[in-house]
C-alpha cells in the first residue's frame, strides 16, 4: 500500500527505491533485447554459428 510506505520512509528513500526498480527494469529489458538480437542474428545468419 503506497500510503503506508509513503508515511514510513522519506521521499528521498522512496526515490532511491524507485531508481533501483527502474535500473532493475532497464537491466531486464536490455537482457531481453540482447536475447532477441541473438535470436534474430541466428535466424538471419543461419543455425550453427553460435553453437
Amino acid at each position: 500500500n503506497d500510503a503506508i510506505v509513503g508515511s514510513s520512509v522519506s521521499s528521498r528513500e522512496r526515490g532511491d527505491i524507485e531508481i533501483q526498480m527502474l535500473y532493475a527494469f532497464i537491466n531486464k529489458s536490455s537482457h531481453l533485447m540482447r536475447k532477441l538480437n541473438e535470436t534474430f542474428l541466428q535466424a538471419s545468419i543461419g543455425p550453427g554459428k553460435f553453437e
